[in-house]
């Protein structure tokens, strides 16, 4: 007996490309893992709790993720489909069993930096080696034991003639609805082990940086509270939550606020055209429209972090002669950029979601367009020459200074300006040249060149397959440069035979590493879910669109301003009014 695992089912022609994305996310894993395992065997000073949990994490993420990315990758990539039945619950075990077990490890290490920061004199003699041991152990005998019932009862289920799974991995839910038979005991199971480990492991972690909150709020030096807060960030930014949903194909109708109903563009009649209509009206957020006031506040709150934030940063490097280097005149590039982008869109949909002013004026919705797309193009090549600065300062130290002078770096930063406004300038040309049908509505709360190809009634493949260059030709050269950058830096730094060396260039590319994910992340799905996403709910998608303009360019100023002490030195000296 076996069963079909349709991988991602909507998007089968083009599973062959999308593998690559997971074939490259899985080496990434299995290589970052495997060398932060390495460097805490290797380094005596590394063995202590902090770290011997963050080398239960990696080996957790390791078996976590070949348990399902090879099978994966030979679906896609080889049509690979079928799963034997033990095979399939060997899988699903490993599945819960490790999210379980990755659970507990971060509850765990949210528990020792609750010693360390509450307890500081006492967390080695609380946190000994092996009590860390025995705390490791509890956490994989919890997910074991506690997830292996599912395998037995559902062995002794009688499934269903389909044998079918529309995805690309066996878990618990997805085989229960292929059985024929009741199933709600192992329903209840199963919501009963989710919330008693994930639901306990949340409280204890919650509870834990609650009680470190109010430690650090405590300390009266500025400084000591930024050590502290640096402490517990990076293992807060470990924790993540997953989702799942099954789209259906329903016809989705729009309400303004006023109660007039507005048909989705893509449901309209393609009849009457309108070559140059007068405006657009951008919908916001649709399916939220009763939570726009309260959602406004969200975003504007993210928008103020990021213009106070960006501003600060300009501020800081224009001001601190000693900040003139490669690395921080590129982050006032980025700082530029980031202001750009996000003022770009965000005045506008505050204005939609706060006062209804939803419609703009057909030009507007042009220049938007080609702010939007422009400024993007140009962050990800300021990401590329960040990462191509951090490869010549680890790759070759000592002639830094000498091949990245202030004059080579103003050349790559016109480069990097002129090749996004130059490339994305005929998005605007060609759009304007198209004629529109009588439908004006946006299903989204800014204009971009997608929404505004499905406005348009004629044929739009050359402007699609322009898109497509532009993305690939920009977004994937540079995503290979960063790739390639980064390879090299890691056999530089591996090659090092200091463990804290290791460290210390590690720790000078965290801060871009995090903001390459911020950046990246957000706009693939977005770039996916407008060409193949067809099934993936609006709300989802335009949620995206949304936090991919705004997020970035808040996390950037929070990363590099807590994580970089020259500029956190700058901020608490212009905050307490004093050297740090």
């Amino acid at each position: 007996m076996s069963f079909i695992l349709l991988g991602i089912p909507g998007l089968e022609n083009s599973h062959f490309w999308i593998a690559f994305l997971f074939c490259a996310m899985y080496v990434v894993a299995v290589v970052g893992n495997i060398t932060i395992l390495h460097i805490i065997r290797t380094d005596h000073t590394l063995h202590e709790p902090m770290y011997l949990f963050l080398a239960m994490l990696a080996v957790t993420d390791l078996v976590l993720s070949s348990s399902t990315q090879p099978k994966m990758l030979a679906i896609l990539w080889f049509h690979a489909h079928e799963i034997e039945y033990h095979a399939c619950l060997i899988q699903m075990f490993f599945i819960h069993a490790f999210s379980s077990v990755e659970s507990g490890v971060l509850m765990a290490m949210a528990l020792d930096r609750y010693v360390a920061i509450c307890f500081p004199l006492r967390h080695s003699s609380i946190l000994t080696p092996s009590t860390v041991g025995k705390l490791g152990a509890v956490v994989m005998m919890r997910g074991l034991l506690w997830v292996s019932p599912f395998c037995f009862m559902v062995s002794r289920m009688p499934f269903c003639p389909s044998q079918i799974i529309p995805q690309s991995y066996c878990e618990h839910m997805a085989l229960l609805k292929l059985v024929c038979a009741d199933t709600r005991v192992n329903r209840a199971y199963g919501l009963f082990v989710a919330f008693s480990v994930v639901g306990f492991d949340m409280i204890v972690i919650t509870i834990s940086y609650a009680m470190i909150l109010r430690t650090v709020l405590g300390l009266p030096a500025g400084e000591a509270r930024l050590k502290a807060f640096d402490d517990f960030l990076t293992q807060e930014n470990l924790l993540h939550a997953q989702s799942s949903y099954t789209p259906e194909n329903t016809r989705v109708d729009y309400y303004l606020p006023n109660g007039e109903q507005l048909n989705h563009p893509e449901m309209s009649a393609s009849g009457n055209r309108s070559s140059h209509p007068m405006s657009f009206i951008l919908l916001g957020i649709p399916g939220l429209e009763n939570s726009h006031f309260w959602i406004a506040f969200l975003f504007c709150a993210m928008y103020v972090v990021a213009v106070v934030g960006n501003i600060t940063i300009l501020h800081i490097i224009r001001t601190d002669h000693t900040l003139h280097e490669p690395m921080y005149l590129f982050l006032a590039m980025l700082a530029v950029t980031d202001l750009v982008l996000s003022s770009s869109t965000q005045p506008k949909m505050l204005a939609i979601l706060w006062f209804h002013a939803h419609k703009i004026e057909y030009h507007a919705c042009l220049i938007q367009m080609f702010f939007i797309h422009a400024f993007s193009s140009v962050e990800s090549g300021v990401l590329m020459a960040m990462a191509l600065d951090r490869y010549v300062a680890i790759c070759f130290p000592l002639r830094h200074s000498n091949i990245l002078t202030p004059f080579a770096v103003g050349k790559l930063g016109a480069v990097v300006m002129m090749r996004g406004l130059l490339w994305v300038s005929p998005f605007c040309f060609m759009v304007s040249r198209m004629p529109f049908c009588p439908s004006q509505i946006i299903p989204q709360s800014y204009c971009e060149h997608m929404a505004l190809l499905k406005l348009v009634c004629a044929d739009t493949r050359v402007n699609r397959a322009y898109g497509l260059f532009v993305a690939f030709s920009m977004a994937g050269f540079d995503m290979i440069v960063i790739t390639i950058s980064y390879a090299m830096i890691l056999r530089t730094v591996l090659g090092l035979p200091a463990g804290e060396a290791r460290l210390k260039a590690f720790g000078t590319c965290a801060s871009h590493v995090c903001v390459i994910l911020a950046f990246y992340i957000p706009a693939l799905f977005t770039f996916l879910t407008h060409r193949f996403g067809h099934r993936v709910p609006r709300v989802v998608h335009v949620m995206f669109a949304n936090l991919y303009l705004l997020v970035p360019p808040m996390l950037n100023p929070i990363i590099y301003g807590v994580r970089t002490k020259q500029i956190r030195d700058r901020v608490i000296q212009g905050c307490c009014g004093k050297d740090p």
